[in-house]
Order: structure tokens, then sequence, then C-alpha cells
């Protein structure tokens, strides 16, 4: 397990139980797991502190221009003509984005008339049927923009997402603020653990 550790693991709730030395002996091997909360927990408890969430699945109209909104650099965008445009990011399956903060930054070679009552952020736990969760209004301006939710209010969806007219998912970066937790509102949550050997479960 040591020396295969890429290939040959224990999966918890599809989060990787890592390989620890310390912990194993000649006769087993042991492993750690990361935390790991649901929607339930965080909601009701907060047991997960927010942090910047990126999960590096992002989709759009302009799949190969979404990224630039994630990478931390302002001095770009992701841009898109579509004369209706979506640009987002999805969470891994089984899990959902629990939002307390985002910002998105614009750029002032942009017109603000494109995105003011116009661009939408979004929610949607199927990646099919949104739920609109703010509309950009007159005070949208270009640098940082903020929108925050009250912990009663705080949207728990799998996908999230601008939708605007032409050029209104023109948007240089943004960040969502929040936990990246298992999606169950129930009080309790069972998962099996799944054992890979040479990646193949």
């Amino acid at each position: 397990m040591k020396s295969e550790s890429t290939k040959n693991y224990v999966s918890m709730c599809g989060n990787k139980c890592e390989f620890s030395e310390t912990d194993s002996s000649s006769a087993e091997a042991a492993c750690k797991l990361p935390s790991l909360s649901t929607s339930k927990s965080v909601t009701d408890f907060k047991i997960e502190q927010p942090k910047i969430l990126d999960s590096k699945l992002y989709f759009g109209t302009s799949v190969a221009e979404v990224a630039k909104m994630f990478d931390f650099n302002n001095m770009n965008f992701n841009s898109d003509s579509s004369a209706a445009c979506v640009a987002g990011m999805q969470f891994r399956e089984g899990y959902v984005g629990v939002l307390s903060k985002i910002k998105f930054f614009l750029g002032d070679s942009q017109l603000m008339t494109v995105y003011a009552g116009k661009t939408k952020f979004q929610g949607s736990n199927d990646g099919s049927s949104y739920t609109d969760l703010f509309t950009f209004d007159e005070n949208v301006h270009p640098g940082w923009n903020y929108y925050e939710w009250d912990t009663a209010t705080q949207p728990a969806y799998s996908y999230y997402r601008f939708s605007g007219e032409q050029f209104g998912c023109n948007i240089n970066e943004a960040e969502f603020t929040g936990v990246e937790t298992i999606k169950d509102t129930a009080n309790t949550h069972t998962c099996s653990p799944k054992l890979f050997f040479d990646g193949v479960e």
C-alpha cells in the first residue's frame, strides 16, 4: 500500500484515505481521512469554516475561457460573445457548495449596461433546472463587487453559474467562499468504504 498508494487505497465518501506510515505495522496498514461534513452539519452546527472554493470543474458556453474566472488573476477574463451566455463551477458528485459570500471582478473596459438587470447568479442541483440567487443591479461597477448571505439563507447547490445576455458573462475573476460538503440534510450519514487495487475498485 505504501509503495503504490496512488493505485492501492481506501476511499470513504469520495475522499481518499491517506496512508499513514507511523500508524501502520508489518501486519496492518493504517490510513487517515480528512474531516467530513454534510450540508446538515454545516448549516446547523457550522462544523467547518468557510474558505475560497475551487473544484476545478468548470462549465459554460465558452468552455475554454471559463477557467480564467477562477485563476486568481483579474487581468484576464472569461471572453464569451454568445447571445445567451453561462459560466460557472460544479462540485464533485454527491457534494454541494454551501456559500456564504461571492465576489466578482469586472474590468473597466466593459460597459456596465451589459450586466445591470441582466446577468444573474444561479444555483442548481441537477445542472438543468436553475434557481436565481441574485441579479446584478444598477450598483454593479468596475472592480470587485460582493454579495453575501446570512446564515439562514446560505444556498447549497451542486452547480453555480453566471447567466446573461451577450457579453454579460465577461467576468475577470470570481471567488466563491463557503464549504464543500456532502449533500445530505439528514441527522446521520452513512457511506461504505471502497477498496481500490491497482486503481480499480
